[in-house]
């Protein structure tokens, strides 16, 4: 259950990151989202 929601929110994450990528690049997003 938690794995699951774990990759939920790291897709989740990813999206919005990909997003906002004109604006800010965390270096975390580059991290998660290989």
């Amino acid at each position: 259950m938690l794995a699951g929601n774990a990759e939920i929110v790291r897709a989740a994450y990813c999206t919005w990151s990909k997003m906002v990528h004109h604006f800010v690049e965390p270096l975390s997003s580059t991290y998660l989202c290989q």
